[in-house]
């Protein structure tokens, strides 16, 4: 019989964080997962050989300019190119500056931030496509509409994807642009479909992990077919501006502040980059307009996640909201899973 997938939340059910030993994979305070040598060496050969089906090669010089989520990646490219830098994606100039002095040829990026790059740089006179870019990887977001044609426009390079799975940090698929999705042999991963619904989430069971042998856990990534790219996500965890920003711990954390009654993350895309709105529902107009209540709740927000997220304070009137996640964007399908299947139901006839 088949074993359910775990959510992520699950995990520290049956890993303990406090007892676990070796390289901790962490993609959110509560998704935990132990990497021994052999799983490290494991994970870095399953994303070289996801980066080398793209055609990254020994020639190549590549920046990754991502959060600190990417490092398994940038270990990964240092196995099939000739160097490598992780550099934060912060500081456009500065990254500017890094692409020409590496003489960089392939540049990982989330693709609003390659979009980002392209706007600064135009403000500043560089033209992307005379960096001698030739490949650009993105990671880490679901792009907007024309984004992968666009960036191929400005950089004057190929462009394509690389998903990267967020409980064990190795690479799920890739996709070139136009392409079809290419999954991984060996790194066992399969698509559940999620009811009648016609979409799938992408499930990891990696046999390769002395921790997760063969327990299959979900990743939160959802396609609409079964060779196409991931391009909504679904559960606990939502996709802000490159990375998981886990709701149950929002909850916890604003529940334990008395004048809190209800919240609500707001998440959109008004231009190039996603822009995150918690709003919070409290008990009285005075705590409302409050600047000390304000900034202690500012201050709760930014220890749970290093997006920025701006905090805006409404009195008793506004009523409670009745989700804590209003995905402008339309990427995230539900919180809970039986919900959206619920939501899709067919009715008998």
């Amino acid at each position: 019989m088949a074993i359910e997938p775990l959510d992520r939340t699950e995990l520290a059910g049956i890993l303990d964080p406090s007892e676990v030993g070796g390289m901790l994979r962490m993609s959110s305070f509560d998704c935990v997962v132990p990497l021994t040598p052999d799983d490290q060496r494991a994970v870095a050969s399953i994303t070289a050989s996801a980066l080398a089906s793209l055609g990254l090669n020994r020639s190549d010089r590549v920046v990754v300019a991502a959060s600190n989520d990417a490092a398994p990646l940038a270990e990964a490219a240092s196995l099939v190119s000739a160097a490598v830098a992780h550099v934060e994606p912060q500081g456009r100039v500065r990254l500017l500056r890094t692409l020409h002095l590496l003489g960089t040829t392939v540049l990982v990026m989330t693709p609003c931030g390659a979009e980002h790059l392209v706007d600064r740089a135009n403000d500043l006179g560089y033209r992307p496509d005379r960096l001698g870019i030739r490949l650009l990887l993105t990671i880490g977001e679901i792009p907007s509409e024309g984004s992968l044609d666009r960036l191929a426009d400005a950089f004057g390079a190929e462009v394509a994807e690389i998903h990267i799975d967020p409980v064990t940090g190795a690479a799920v698929s890739s996709t070139p642009r136009g392409a079809l999705t290419q999954v991984h042999v060996g790194a066992q991963y399969s698509l559940s479909p999620l009811g009648d619904t016609g979409a799938y989430e992408i499930i990891v069971a990696p046999s390769w992990t002395e921790a997760l042998y063969d327990r299959p856990v979900r990743t939160g990534m959802v396609t609409w077919s079964l060779d196409g790219p991931p391009r909504h996500t679904i559960g606990s965890h939502v996709l802000v501006r490159g990375r998981w920003v886990p709701l149950p711990l929002f909850d916890e954390v604003l529940r334990a502040h008395p004048e809190v009654v209800s919240w609500r993350l707001r998440v959109s895309r008004p231009g190039l980059l996603d822009h995150a709105v918690l709003e919070i529902v409290c008990d009285t107009d005075a705590h409302a307009t409050g600047a000390a209540v304000h900034d202690r709740l500012a201050r709760s927000a930014a220890s749970i996640t290093p997006i920025a997220v701006d905090v805006i304070l409404r009195g008793p009137s506004a009523g409670i909201f009745n989700s804590v996640l209003d995905d402008v964007r339309g990427h995230h399908l539900a919180i809970d899973r039986a919900d959206f299947l619920a939501a899709h139901r067919v009715p008998n006839v």
